[in-house]
C-alpha cells in the first residue's frame, strides 16, 4: 500500500502546475491583462519562460513538502526498516528528484501551448451582459 502513495507524487506534478499554467495565461486573457504587454520590453521567450517558472516552482514545492510529510510518517507509521527500505527504495527516490521535475516541466511546456492559443473572446462576450 505504500508503495501505490509513492505513485502519487507522480501525479501530482501533473496535476498541480496544469492548473496553475492554465489559469496564467487564459486568465490574463479573460481580465484583458495580456492587452498593455506588447508594449512592454520583455520578449517572447522571457514571458513564457516566467510563466513557465512561476507554475512549475511552486509545483516542484508542493509535491516535494507532500513527499517530505509522507516519508515523515511513513516513518513513524512502519514497524520494520526493512518495509520503509522497500517502500522507499532508490526507485522512488530518483522518480521524486528527477521524474517530476521532468513531468511538471512537461506539462507546464503543454499547457502553456496550449492555453496561448485558446480564444476566449467568444466566451468572454457571452458572460459580458
Amino acid at each position: 500500500m505504500g508503495k501505490q502513495f509513492g505513485l502519487m507524487f507522480l501525479i501530482m506534478p501533473l496535476f498541480v502546475p496544469t492548473t496553475i499554467a492554465s489559469y496564467s495565461i487564459v486568465g490574463e486573457k479573460v481580465r484583458r491583462a495580456l492587452e498593455p504587454l506588447p508594449a512592454a520590453p520583455v520578449h517572447t521567450w522571457e514571458l513564457l519562460l516566467g510563466k513557465c517558472l512561476a507554475s512549475l516552482i511552486p509545483s516542484l514545492i508542493i509535491t516535494w513538502g507532500a513527499a517530505a510529510v509522507f516519508v515523515l510518517a511513513l516513518r513513524l507509521i512502519v514497524l520494520s526498516d526493512r518495509v520503509y527500505q522497500v517502500i522507499l527504495g532508490g526507485g522512488w527516490w530518483i522518480l521524486l528528484l528527477l521524474g517530476s521535475p521532468s513531468l511538471a516541466l512537461i506539462m507546464v511546456a503543454a499547457t502553456v501551448a496550449i492555453s496561448g492559443r485558446v480564444n476566449v473572446r467568444a466566451r468572454h462576450s457571452r458572460y459580458r451582459r
